[in-house]
């Protein structure tokens, strides 16, 4: 990928105890309405964890719009940046229109689209929503993540000897 115009995102995968966890300094204020807030040694403050990538993903909005519970973790990291700006139209949150693959999806990349295992026999294609609201957001956290050009994933290597439970 050295010299390349096709951007990466690295996607943590694994157990949760075993991912690099990064801590957020917040305000007194705001530790008093979280619970989730803590104390280092050695250092003044309160501190959170910053959420990753998997904590978005988890706490996506998917009872307004259902179609959003479709979207895979991949598909959601490959395609979705966190954003602070609200979205205009309510429209922009579900998504954009059913295509029947016999019209054709001209000017359209698969990727385009909620990827699914039967997404080549299915009549009807869903497209992905421009924003996904994110539900309790933590302080400081954007409540939005927007549709984004399509990166390359690039995921941790497990050693199958090693950590065989975490490589299957």
């Amino acid at each position: 990928m050295k010299e390349s115009n096709v951007e990466a995102v690295f996607v943590q995968t694994g157990f949760k105890e075993n991912v690099s966890q990064f801590l957020q300094k917040i305000t007194d204020e705001e530790a008093i309405k979280y619970d989730i807030a803590i104390q280092v040694a050695g250092r003044e403050g309160f501190y959170i964890e910053k959420p990753s990538m998997m904590d978005k993903y988890v706490r996506r909005d998917c009872d307004s719009h259902t179609d959003v519970m479709e979207i895979t973790y991949i598909q959601f990291c490959k395609r979705y940046i966190p954003t602070r700006i609200k979205p205009e139209k309510e429209e922009s949150l579900k998504p954009d229109t059913y295509l029947k693959p016999s019209t054709g999806i001209s000017g359209y990349s698969k990727l385009d689209f909620i990827v699914t295992h039967d997404m080549d026999m299915k009549t009807i294609l869903k497209k992905l929503p421009k924003y996904i609201r994110i539900k309790d957001p933590y302080p400081g956290e954007p409540a939005f993540v927007k549709l984004r050009k399509s990166y390359v994933v690039r995921l941790h290597k497990f050693n199958q000897e090693k950590k065989p439970h975490e490589y299957h």
